[in-house]
């Protein structure tokens, strides 16, 4: 099971990794983009497979391929966009271009 699975709310995590908290997701991407967490501590807190490690750095390397002056308002975005694909007002796939996994 990929990072976006564990992040979706409508997949069944009662079997593998368990789901991923929608805010605290986003609180671990500004901690790491802080420098407050290092990549291996959100790895662990979040018990990430090598395929979401893979996911996770698509996140990271989207994340530092903007600009300086993006970087704050993309992270601002994250915890909204998170929640609104949670309720459905957004698709899975404007949630993945987003959050640069696309």
């Amino acid at each position: 099971m990929a990072l976006i699975d564990r992040l979706d709310r409508s997949v069944d995590h009662t079997q593998g990794p368990s789901s991923i908290s929608l805010h605290a997701w986003p609180a671990a991407l500004r901690q790491l983009s802080k420098g407050a967490f290092t990549r291996a501590q959100v790895v662990s807190a979040f018990g990430m497979s090598e395929e979401d490690e893979v996911q996770l750095d698509q996140v990271i390397a989207h994340f530092l391929g903007l600009s300086v002056e993006d970087r704050a308002s993309w992270l601002d975005d994250q915890h909204d966009l998170a929640l609104l694909w949670s309720a459905g007002v957004i698709s899975r796939g404007t949630y993945l271009t987003k959050l640069g996994m696309s």
